[in-house]
């Protein structure tokens, strides 16, 4: 990371596993910038730990791009704040917070293969044309099938 935030940017790295805690968690996310911390702040303040704790969710799960968490089946575990409220321990929601929020690094970045990079750029044209973001686009794909 630059300390640049561009339009559309987006981060790729992984969390640790901590056992006993959580799995590795390798996810993708759009650096939340000074702005959307400080509309962020707005939300909050005067708030009870409940609903901080809530708009925290919904920021995230807004950031959030993708990740390689699933459920119990083995099914991609949806990016949303319900699922990050209801089914994410303390520790790995506080994690993802932090690094999205900007207050902490993850535990290592991951580049882009060529391939991989190709069939990225492929998923942002095609949320592009369709009027969503990439995360929303994969979410009605899951829907579908």
């Amino acid at each position: 990371m630059s300390g640049f935030i561009p339009d559309g940017y987006t981060e790729r790295g992984f969390i640790n596993e901590q056992p006993g805690l959580h799995p590795k968690v390798t996810f993708a996310w759009r650096p939340i910038t000074n702005e959307e911390y400080a509309d962020f702040l707005g939300l909050v303040d005067g708030k009870s730990p409940a609903q901080e704790v809530k708009h925290q969710a919904a920021a995230l799960a807004a950031h959030l791009v993708d990740w390689d968490l699933a459920d119990a089946k083995g099914s991609p575990a949806p990016i949303s704040a319900q699922t990050i409220l209801r089914n994410l321990g303390r520790l790995l929601s506080t994690r993802l917070w932090r690094i999205v929020a900007g207050f902490d690094a993850p535990d290592g970045y991951l580049g882009k293969s060529d391939e991989e990079a190709k069939r990225y750029a492929g998923q942002e044209q095609q949320a592009k044309d369709a009027g969503q973001t990439v995360r929303e686009l994969r979410e009605t794909a899951e829907t579908k099938n």
